[in-house]
């Protein structure tokens, strides 16, 4: 399923497992060269700033400075990316105060391991 070989997305994510993961997900619906990936807050941040996206991937649990400090202290402040939408994906519980607190500034929250169908959902949300 393809939906959209110009759609322009950041994933960011520590774990190389997690990672590939979703960049291999991502690729069945999203053209490869258009998927860009950061292993920590600083990498996305570099990337943030080089390029425009119409999707970002947000791992919140990353070593020094978190992905809801990326979302809150970076996404959210920059006028260039503050209405970028922003997919969370965690393993932490759905329920959690964290997930509460960034509720306002995500597109939505996908649990790990990620699964194609929700991955999919989620990018056809933004693009429709």
């Amino acid at each position: 399923m393809k939906t959209s070989d110009r759609l322009r997305v950041l994933v960011v994510e520590d774990s190389n497992t997690a990672l590939a993961d979703i960049v291999t997900k991502l690729s069945k619906i999203v053209s490869r060269s258009n998927i860009h990936t950061a292993k920590s807050y600083e990498e996305a941040v570099q990337l943030l700033g080089q390029h425009e996206f119409d999707m970002a991937f947000v791992d919140l649990q990353m070593p020094h400075k978190t992905g809801m400090d990326l979302i809150v202290d970076e996404i959210q402040k920059n006028p260039q990316t503050k209405n970028l939408p922003v997919v969370v994906t965690t393993g932490i519980e759905p329920d959690s105060i964290v997930t509460f607190t960034l509720k306002p500034y995500t597109h939505r929250y996908l649990f790990k391991p990620v699964k194609q169908a929700e991955l999919e959902e989620a990018i056809l949300s933004i693009s429709t």
